[in-house]
């Protein structure tokens, strides 16, 4: 920690902060609402005029970019600016989003003490009661929900807005792990992921490079498909080395259905129909194969194209058709000496030429990548020949009519794809469908066609990698808790039934969780748990949408307010604590503390914050990279994983092998949910369900609605910044002039976004960057930051998601636009 007052260009720190009143307030006032009222940044700045300033290296522990640590500047236990770290190892430059985060600090509806909801649910009436009053209220429920109905009966929904790193997310694990309680599922964003794991395997979403190493890795990449993805926006940070690397020769190509800032400078723009990225990729495959652009010695040595499918089940071909000896059984302990794992033997075929009859996979030098034959009777067939009849159901002609792209682009693109490296930098937009595993599944065999992966300047990215903590921090009893897909709560809550079996839900702890108003399908969510529930613990900074339905508030500590140790892509970080929590707040991993020693389990909860990162880090691997507490401490930075990593081709697969065919195709959440087992062995399109033309739902609502990430807010965690909200005051939403005209809405106009579950009132924003036939919102408002009378996105999504891919489908919804009538207001003003 340092002490800096130095002048730079004649003009202090001090005075630079006055001028601007680039500071945020902090409540002199507090009210039995327990919100915190914000007083004028320029006072704030005048309070600590003249005392001591230090400098903390801290910063937004889940920023959902780049996590960036900037220099915080303190006066007198006061947070009155912050700025860029000119030491930053990772050279990060914050954007007026991290700039602006020390806001949250200081915001009017920020949560003071705990309090107890003594109107209706959502009323908004609380009383202050202390935090042994608010434990005694849990406890006595948890003895309740034990007696009956079981551990199970509690649930708790976690949230990223607050923290992001091994103290406090982790140890609420840790608390859902030891009670048996059930606790949520994550199911936002990760469609492409499950597409792409289906083909490399679980352990990692990313393959070439770390996803926040982007755009460092382009250095070596001959171009780079940047998929869905707008960082100039999103995370403007990257767009410099975007940069760097097009002014170095790199070639820059955007496939976006909306013309980003990003598709504007990019080489090559490419525009899809929504929801058919897919089709445009076998397009690509289509082309390639028959004109012999594959890497045919990388499909047969690091691929599963030689592996023979038994025609009958569509399974791996093994040695049991021929061998009565196998399968054999044998155990492995991945999980300690005491966890033993069974598992079965049985090689893999493959057809050996020379000696006309299978062989293992492994031990046939050259098998082939095509064929029909015979083994035990049985008609078996390559996976290369499979996914090849698969692709040529989309010839180059076909595809480009069903996309909306030109076939000579497709073909261009295709040429691209062979010549490489090629980096597949994947946004989240073309995922957002009910077809999005389809599309990571797809990519990820463009990958093996070509060999276009794992080396320099080649990846396949849409996710992160995460270092080897010590997972039994985590979970200290051995197994794993009960989860519950998010997106699966609400019929849980409704029906009381969960895997088959009864499962009522009597308390819920909402923990930093944007479960309403951040999610699908917000008006079902909140009668859920309003109808069903009997005691909501809402544990939050501020009152967000969910907290305005508990029963009982917890106020949580500003990430500002806490230490922290968490790890952002190739690096572990260690966030300082800045000053102390304000009125009463405890940070997540406190609270968690708390709940485990009011529970009846002081013994595995009785540890301090450092004592809890310190037990995270304990293990052999972040050992063996000399990576302890004390010197993430000491650094803030430290990269656990090299700048030259590349991985291995050893893939996290049963064959160790890029599996495009796979053998036993599994949801990304086993819920007990059908699905159709049998399609998915290989990648396949099927049109997205609510948000495609021959829908009685497009019939009625003809725009697809899509969001987009916001230059100006990171979801709802910079709702109520001040400065932010200067730059966007209120709600918007963009669509194409040609359907504007048609609805006769002008510029500037009020309109209602609507369809069967709601209404939205926005200001229109008219574009051509927009398709005709969609509109794009800006996410991240809070309800009560739209007009009186009016609902919030989360309203008009249909709830609806792939049971294979288990995620939130935010694009596959429609909607129609009209010009609002009457006068609109917000709180206190009207326009």
């Amino acid at each position: 920690m340092s002490k800096r007052n130095s002048p730079q260009g004649g003009l202090t720190r001090r005075s630079f902060l006055k001028t601007t009143g680039a500071v945020a307030g902090m409540a002199a006032v507090a009210g039995l609402t327990g919100c915190a009222q914000a007083a004028d940044p320029v006072q704030l700045a005048a309070a600590g005029e003249g005392g001591e300033e230090r400098v903390c290296i801290a910063g937004d522990q889940y920023s959902g970019c780049a996590s960036c640590q900037t220099e915080v500047i303190v006066r007198e236990g006061k947070v009155v600016g912050n700025r860029r770290w000119m030491d930053d190892p990772r050279g990060n430059r914050p954007c007026l989003k991290g700039l602006s985060k020390f806001q949250r600090l200081y915001t009017d509806d920020r949560i003071k003490y705990p309090m107890k909801r003594t109107g209706v649910r959502g009323e908004g009436k609380w009383e202050r009661i202390s935090w042994d009053d608010a434990l005694e209220v849990i406890v006595d429920k948890w003895d309740e929900c034990l007696q009956a109905a079981g551990p199970q009966s509690f649930l708790i929904v976690g949230g990223g807005g607050k923290g992001g790193g091994y103290i406090h997310n982790y140890v609420v694990s840790r608390l859902g792990n030891v009670l048996g309680c059930s606790v949520s599922g994550p199911c936002n964003d990760f469609a492409l992921a499950q597409g792409h794991n289906k083909v490399f395997g679980p352990s990692t979403n990313t393959w070439g490079f770390p996803y926040l190493e982007f755009p460092t890795a382009l250095k070596d990449s001959k171009t780079c498909i940047a998929w869905s993805s707008n960082r100039t926006i999103s995370a403007p940070q990257d767009w410099r080395g975007i940069a760097a690397a097009q002014e170095q020769g790199m070639k820059l190509v955007s496939v976006d259905c909306t013309y980003t800032v990003l598709s504007q400078k990019a080489d090559l723009w490419v525009r899809p129909k929504p929801g058919t990225d897919t089709v445009l990729i076998f397009g690509i495959m289509q082309h390639m194969i028959a004109n012999n652009m594959t890497d045919e010695d990388f499909l047969r040595d690091h691929t599963v194209a030689p592996v023979l499918i038994d025609q009958d089940t569509l399974r791996y071909a093994r040695l049991s058709l021929i061998d009565s000896n196998y399968p054999q059984e044998s155990v492995e302990y991945p999980y300690g000496p005491d966890i033993p794992i069974p598992i079965s033997i049985d090689p893999i075929l493959v057809w050996d030429s020379a000696a006309g009859a299978p062989g293992i996979l492994g031990e046939v030098a050259d098998p082939p990548l095509h064929g029909e034959f015979k083994v035990a009777g049985k008609k078996v067939r390559t996976a290369y020949d499979m996914l090849i009849d698969t692709v040529n159901e989309w010839p180059v002609e076909k595809a480009a009519e069903l996309t909306k792209v030109p076939a000579e682009t497709i073909m261009e693109l295709a040429d691209i794809c062979y010549d490489g490296p090629v980096y597949h930098h994947c946004g989240y937009g073309a995922q957002s469908y009910n077809n999005g595993v389809q599309l990571g599944h797809a990519m990820a065999t463009l990958g093996a066609l070509t060999g276009n992966t794992c080396r320099p300047g080649a990846a396949i990215n849409s996710g992160w990698i995460a270092p080897a903590f010590n997972t039994m921090y985590m979970a200290p009893t051995g197994f794993n808790s009960i989860a519950i897909p998010q997106l699966e709560i609400p019929n849980v809550l409704e029906t009381g039934k969960f895997m088959g079996q009864d499962w009522p839900i009597k308390m819920v702890l909402l923990q930093g969780s944007s479960m309403i108003g951040g999610g699908p399908d917000t008006a079902r969510n909140v009668k859920a748990l309003v109808d069903n529930v009997e005691l909501i613990i809402g544990a939050d900074m501020v009152f967000n949408d969910a907290v305005k339905y508990a029963d009982i508030v917890l106020p949580v500590a500003n990430f500002y307010e806490q230490e922290e140790v968490m790890f952002s892509g190739s690096w572990v970080l260690y966030m300082e604590k800045c000053t102390d929590p304000l009125y009463e707040a405890k940070t997540d991993g406190e609270i968690a503390r708390w709940l485990g020693c009011g529970l009846g389990h002081e013994d595995l909860f009785g540890l301090s914050d450092e004592e809890c990162a310190r037990e995270a880090l304990d293990s052999d691997a972040m050992r063996e990279l000399g990576i302890t507490y004390d010197t993430v401490k000491e650094k803030h930075a430290v990269r656990w994983l090299q700048p030259d990593y590349c991985h291995d081709l050893n893939f996290e697969t049963d064959t160790g092998r890029m599996e495009f065919y796979v053998d036993d195709p599994q949801p990304r959440i086993d819920y007990g949910q059908a699905y159709n087992y049998d399609k998915e062995h290989l990648p396949y399109w099927f049109p997205p369900t609510e948000a495609w033309e021959t829908t009685e739902e497009m019939k009625k609502y003809p725009l697809v609605y899509t969001s987009e990430r916001a230059r100006n807010r990171y979801h709802t965690q910079d709702a109520e910044s001040v400065w932010l909200l200067e730059l966007e005051p209120e709600p918007i939403v963009r669509l194409n002039p040609r359907d504007a005209a048609e609805r006769e809405v002008l510029e500037g106009d009020y309109v209602d976004v609507f369809n069967n579950r709601g209404t939205v009132i926005a200001r229109a924003t008219l574009s051509e960057a927009v398709r005709p036939g969609m509109v794009v919102y800006p996410k991240g408002w809070q309800m009560h930051q739209f007009a009186k009378g009016s609902g919030c996105w989360g309203d008009l999504h249909n709830g609806e998601f792939d049971p294979v891919g288990v995620n939130s489908s935010y694009y596959d919804n429609v909607c129609d636009v009209r010009k609002h009538e009457g006068t609109v207001e917000f709180e206190g003003r009207a326009n």
